[in-house]
């Protein structure tokens, strides 16, 4: 999913730019990375750290992260109805749109089903929330899947 078709919506952003993420808002650390390194980080995530490098985490750390992802779709910033009718897990956030741009961008990073995934989604939407983009990945997983086997 959004690996290697565009959304379709107006303003779709450059895949390969680098956004500024900043995942401890508290604290004030940030990180560069394209949408497609997003996407390539949720496909590394869904499967357990063994592609595009390599995360080396215990079972059981696994275990937890997922269940910590999930827990985001169900009762957190990325809930709604497409997102647990699909069983995703994931992560909302909000990066600025270039390096010191005070224009905001909400984002949204998922795999499906939360047991053994099949597919992950990177969601980017300009001046907006990570809880919009959520349910934008929802609405885009959605017509996916029932048009799957059309």
């Amino acid at each position: 999913l959004g690996m290697n078709y565009p959304s379709g919506l107006d303003g779709d952003p450059n895949p390969y730019q680098k956004i500024s993420i900043n995942p401890f808002n508290v604290l004030g650390g940030s990180f560069n990375m394209s949408p497609i390194e997003l996407s390539q980080f949720a496909i590394k995530l869904a499967k357990r750290g063994t592609s595009f490098g390599k995360i080396s985490l215990s079972d059981k750390r696994f275990d937890i992260l997922y269940k910590s992802l999930h827990e985001v779709v169900i009762n957190g910033t990325a809930s709604n109805r497409n997102l647990i009718k699909y069983k995703v897990s994931g992560k909302t956030g909000t990066v600025d749109e270039s390096m010191g741009s005070a224009k905001r961008a909400g984002w949204f990073i998922g795999f499906m089903p939360t047991i053994a995934p099949k597919y992950a989604i990177c969601t980017l939407k300009e001046n907006s929330s990570g809880h919009t983009a959520a349910l934008i990945s929802g609405k885009q997983i959605d017509f996916y899947f029932r048009n799957l086997n059309k």
